[in-house]
């Protein structure tokens, strides 16, 4: 199997060490949670499995698994499975989380290092660049906001005549922005893109998910950094930044720059996901096509700053519409295996993509009167989702009469939505049962 990142939430984390026996450490610690949640893990390891520390953080890694190699009579030049060479297109359509993480995916050069301290919006960007030519991920082990620009510096600092790309969230990047003008000073190359949704939506979904409320006035502003609104280019170029721009959005998604009225609503979360799983995901149908605007590639210089600008979803009732049903575990299973399509739409209420998929989800819905469309709430159905190896959400799945065609993580703009439904309405069942019993034999 190809390698996995661990999950950032301690149920997906969990899910994907389930069953094991034995961790080997390689110049690594046992997996924790980040936070302590309610009624949630906070030691990640399996009961059962036992711990093995192979190698210490700072010793020789590759003596080490030699060595254990010899020991266990691996064959001689054996290799393990490797992640598949492969980019994904450069995207078009609008820009928010996910075709920027698609444009990271399609243009990261070969040797590159990546600073990411992309929080909810550089969630996809992982997957996205799995496959990508080799290089190196600098991701947070701890809770530190604000680690992403220092970081990036010292690579660049380290590691001279090699591509660095900082993807830093806007409430992050204000801990530390200073950073660009030691980039500058020093000559160092480093583009720095800023994730622009003027929230600390990270510290939304952990407040929410620790049980606290961020209900109140006051809480909101807390969490809420527009208003007046942040200029991250006329910042980066009071630091010295010679190359810094943002690109254009159409005139009625622009944000107002005046201060903020106390009591305007704090904006939703942004496009994002908490894992692309483009990689690995079995499906009958095709890929979803994404509209018609390129975006080409970030300025090759040494130091710049690109600041993206991305808009709020609107906002989300947690009820679903008279067009969608819940589904229980003791549902399921009645539902999926009926003839006709259904779509499950897998989701819960903390979860800031979930928010931004569900109207569409709706109103693809209310086009298709003769599909089924269904949603889990994996909270409060953790049986069901653990045992559909759900491992991110929004999961979407896709069934017609009983056999799943399509199950993939991530939040889907409506037109692939509908795409993706007209897809299943387009396809030759007798072929697809044909196929599956040829696999089966």
């Amino acid at each position: 199997m190809e390698p996995q990142r661990l999950g950032y939430l301690a149920e997906f984390a969990q899910a994907q060490l389930e069953g094991l026996e034995h961790l080997i450490l390689v110049e690594t610690t046992s997996p924790v949670s980040f936070f302590a949640y309610p009624d949630k893990a906070s030691d990640l390891v399996p009961d059962g499995c036992t711990v093995h520390v192979l190698s210490a953080v700072g010793e020789d890694s590759a003596t080490a698994l030699a060595a254990l190699a010899d020991e266990v009579g691996a064959p001689s030049g054996a290799e393990g499975a490797r992640q598949a060479a492969t980019r994904p297109e450069r995207p078009v359509g609008d820009l928010n989380a996910e075709t920027m993480a698609r444009a990271v995916g399609a243009l990261l050069p070969e040797g590159a290092i990546v600073a990411d301290e992309g929080n909810t919006t550089g969630l996809f960007v992982a997957g996205a660049t799995a496959g990508a030519p080799p290089h190196d991920w600098l991701c947070l082990p701890g809770g530190a906001i604000g680690f992403g620009m220092p970081v990036a510096t010292g690579a660049a600092v380290a590691s001279a005549g090699r591509k660095v790309l900082n993807l830093e969230s806007d409430g992050s990047a204000m801990y530390t922005f200073q950073s660009l003008w030691t980039q500058v000073r020093e000559g160092l190359d480093v583009t720095t893109v800023i994730l622009n949704n003027s929230s600390y939506a990270i510290l939304e979904m952990e407040l929410s998910r620790v049980g606290a409320s961020a209900d109140g006035k006051l809480a909101r502003e807390m969490l809420d950094i527009s208003g007046p609104d942040l200029d991250f280019v006329a910042l980066a170029k009071g630091m010295g930044v010679a190359h810094a721009s943002a690109p254009r959005q159409p005139r009625s998604s622009r944000r107002s720059s005046k201060p903020r009225s106390p009591s305007r609503a704090r904006p939703w979360w942004r496009r994002s996901c908490h894992r692309c799983s483009d990689a690995g995901h079995r499906s009958a149908l095709g890929r979803p096509s994404w509209g018609p605007k390129e975006y080409g590639r970030p300025p090759a210089c040494s130091t710049s700053v690109r600041s993206y600008p991305l808009q709020p979803n609107r906002p989300w009732r947690l009820e679903p519409s008279m067009s969608t049903a819940n589904l229980t575990e003791a549902t399921f299973e009645e539902t999926v295996n009926a003839d006709g399509i259904v779509l499950v739409d897998l989701w819960a209420e903390w979860c800031g993509p979930c928010k931004a998929f569900a109207p569409v989800f709706e109103k693809v819905s209310e086009a298709h009167p003769d599909a089924t469309f269904a949603k889990v709430d994996t909270e409060a159905e953790q049986r069901l989702a653990a045992s559909l190896g759900i491992m991110s959400i929004p999961t979407l799945m896709v069934f017609r009469d009983g056999i799943l065609l399509f199950n993939q993580a991530g939040a889907l703009p409506e037109a692939a939505l509908e795409d993706l439904v007209s897809q299943a309405e387009g396809l030759d069942m007798d072929k697809v049962r044909s196929e599956l019993a040829a696999a089966e034999a």
